[in-house]
């Protein structure tokens, strides 16, 4: 018998509060290192040859008949959770103008196979952008 290994964590919250001027920060840095990536890279476009390919024929038949003969009972050895109870970005000016998200409950889990096989998961819960921006319209705003 293989023995089990589970993994567990909770993170309860992580807060991000931002000002505008620390965004054109990270947006300088941000286009610095896109600069950067493009002149060292060149001109690439992404390859996506090799993403979602089919085994069709006989390739595909060899495989199916392998499973089913298999003795073999794969069974997961390692198990990982990793859990973000709430993730919130603020991002406001010193007068009040701005803007929150929230994201609540996302867990992250992995399995690892004795086969050599794995399994990822994501699971989402809910998203939400609150907005105190100045507007010059007089339509009811709703939250």
């Amino acid at each position: 018998d293989t023995p089990r290994t589970c993994i567990f964590g909770v993170l309860p919250s992580i807060e991000l509060r931002l000002d505008p001027s620390q965004i054109k920060g990270l947006l300088r840095v941000a286009a610095q290192w896109t600069s950067y990536m493009h002149d060292f890279c060149g001109d690439t476009t992404p390859d996506d040859s090799g993403l979602g390919e089919e085994v069709t024929g006989a390739q595909g038949q060899a495989g199916i008949g392998e499973l089913m003969e298999s003795d073999a009972v794969s069974m997961d050895h390692l198990y990982m959770s990793m859990s973000l109870l709430r993730f919130s970005v603020y991002i406001y000016s010193h007068d009040g103008v701005g803007a929150e998200a929230h994201l609540v409950s996302v867990i992250v889990s992995s399995s690892l196979f004795t086969d050599g096989s794995s399994s990822n998961r994501l699971r989402m819960g809910w998203f939400w952008i609150l907005d105190r921006l100045k507007s010059n319209s007089n339509l009811p705003r709703c939250q």
